[in-house]
C-alpha cells in the first residue's frame, strides 16, 4: 500500500493545459497525495479513504509490472482494458501470502470485484482530469464488465448451526470466532465495524454497541443493539481480552486489533470445515442473513436500513432479494384469503 505519510506535501499548481511538459512534472505518488488529501477534506470516512489506497495500490502493482515507467497521462483506454483481462484471467488472490492455504488462491476476479477495482481507480482519474493533470480521464471510454444480477444468497439455518459449531471455543482463538460469527448474525454490522469495535463501545447492561462514525461507510456513527444471547458471550469475550493490554473487543492471540483481512479468512475457513458449498461463506453473507430473517421475521425495512447503516432503501432491496421458498413461505404466512378463512 502507498504510505503517505511523513511526506513533503508537493507544491505543483497546474493549470488546465494538456502540455505533456506540465504532465511529466508530477509523479504518481505526488498526484495519489494531492488526491488523498482533497479526499479527506472533503470528509470521506476514514475506512473509505483505506479501500481507495488498497485498490489504487493495486492498479499500480500492475501498472509497474506490465507498463513499467508509464506516466498518468499516458493511461489509455487500451491499458485499462488489459489490466480488466488481467483481472478476469490472471490474478492470482493471496499469491504472495506464504501464511494462506492453496485452496484458498483461486485465479481470476469475478464481475462484481472487477468492477469495484474499476470504479475506485476511475475516481481517481476523475479527479486528474478535473483539476487539469491529464489531458482526459481514460475510464470514460471503458465499459463496466457485466455482472449476473442473481438473487443474493444467505446461509439456511442448517448452515448457520453448522458455522456455528466448528470453532473449537476451548480456545481463545475459537470462542473469539464464535463470538464474532454469533454478532455479525445477530446484528448485521459490516466486518471492518466489528474488527474496530472497542471494548468501551459495548453497553453490556443495554445490550447495544456503538459503530463509529470514523469505521462506518455513511461517516456517520449508530446504535446497534443485539440479544441478550450474544450479551452472555460478549461478557465472556471481554473477559477474555482484559488479559492483553488492548482497547479492542476483537483481537488476536497476541492482543493486537483482529483485522478485518483475517477475520475473512477464518470464516472462509470455518465454511471448509463446516462442509458448506456452493454459498459463499463470508462476513457480508452474514449481513445478507441477518437482513433476509429480519424481514422475514417481521421487521419493517426502514428500521432494517438503520440497523445496517444504509442512507437509503437501495441498497436495503438487494439485501433482503428472496428465493422461491421465501415467497412461499411469506405468501402463506401473509395472505389475505387465508386470513378472511381462519376467522
Amino acid at each position: 500500500m502507498l504510505s503517505l505519510k511523513g511526506k513533503r506535501k508537493p507544491k505543483l499548481n497546474r493549470s488546465h493545459s494538456s502540455s505533456s511538459q506540465e504532465f511529466n512534472a508530477a509523479s504518481w505518488e505526488e498526484l495519489y497525495e494531492i488526491y488523498r488529501t482533497a479526499k479527506e477534506t472533503e470528509g470521506l470516512a476514514p475506512s473509505t479513504l483505506r479501500s481507495r489506497d488498497k485498490y489504487h495500490r493495486y492498479f499500480m502493482e500492475y501498472l509497474n509490472a506490465f507498463h513499467e515507467g508509464i506516466k498518468p497521462y499516458e493511461v489509455t483506454a487500451s491499458v485499462i482494458r488489459n489490466w480488466i483481462v488481467f483481472m478476469q484471467k490472471e490474478h492470482v488472490c493471496y499469491e504472495a501470502n506464504g501464511k494462506i492455504p492453496d485452496y484458498m488462491k483461486k485465479t481470476g476476479l469475478s464481475p462484481a470485484t472487477v468492477n469495484t477495482f474499476l470504479r475506485h481507480e476511475k475516481v481517481f482519474f476523475s479527479f486528474l482530469e478535473s483539476e487539469g493533470y491529464i489531458p482526459e480521464n481514460p475510464f470514460k471510454r471503458v465499459k463496466m464488465v457485466k455482472e449476473e444480477k442473481d438473487v443474493i444468497q444467505a446461509f439456511t439455518e442448517d448452515q448457520i448451526k453448522k458455522l456455528l459449531s466448528a470453532p473449537d471455543r476451548m480456545s481463545y482463538r475459537g470462542f473469539r470466532d464464535y463470538v464474532m460469527m454469533l454478532l455479525l448474525l445477530d446484528t448485521g454490522i459490516r466486518i471492518i465495524e466489528l474488527t474496530n469495535l472497542r471494548i468501551q463501545d459495548v453497553n453490556l447492561p443495554e445490550c447495544t454497541l456503538y459503530v463509529r462514525a470514523s469505521v462506518s461507510k455513511n461517516n456517520a456513527g449508530r446504535i446497534v443493539p443485539f440479544s441478550k444471547t450474544t450479551r452472555k458471550e460478549l461478557q465472556g469475550l471481554i473477559a477474555e481480552v482484559s488479559d492483553f493490554d488492548s482497547d479492542y473487543l476483537f483481537t488476536t492471540v497476541y492482543g493486537h486489533r483482529l483485522n478485518d483481512g483475517r477475520a475473512r479468512l477464518a470464516i472462509k475457513e470455518y465454511g471448509r470445515i463446516a462442509g458448506i458449498e456452493n454459498i459463499r461463506v463470508s462476513p457480508h453473507t452474514f449481513r445478507h442473513t441477518f437482513a433476509k430473517i429480519y424481514i422475514l421475521n417481521g421487521g419493517d425495512p426502514f428500521t432494517l436500513q438503520k440497523l445496517l447503516g444504509h442512507s437509503d432503501l437501495t441498497m436495503v432491496r438487494r439485501y433482503i432479494q428472496m428465493n422461491d421458498m421465501d415467497l412461499k413461505r411469506q405468501h402463506d404466512r401473509f395472505s389475505p384469503l387465508n386470513a378472511v378463512l381462519k376467522k
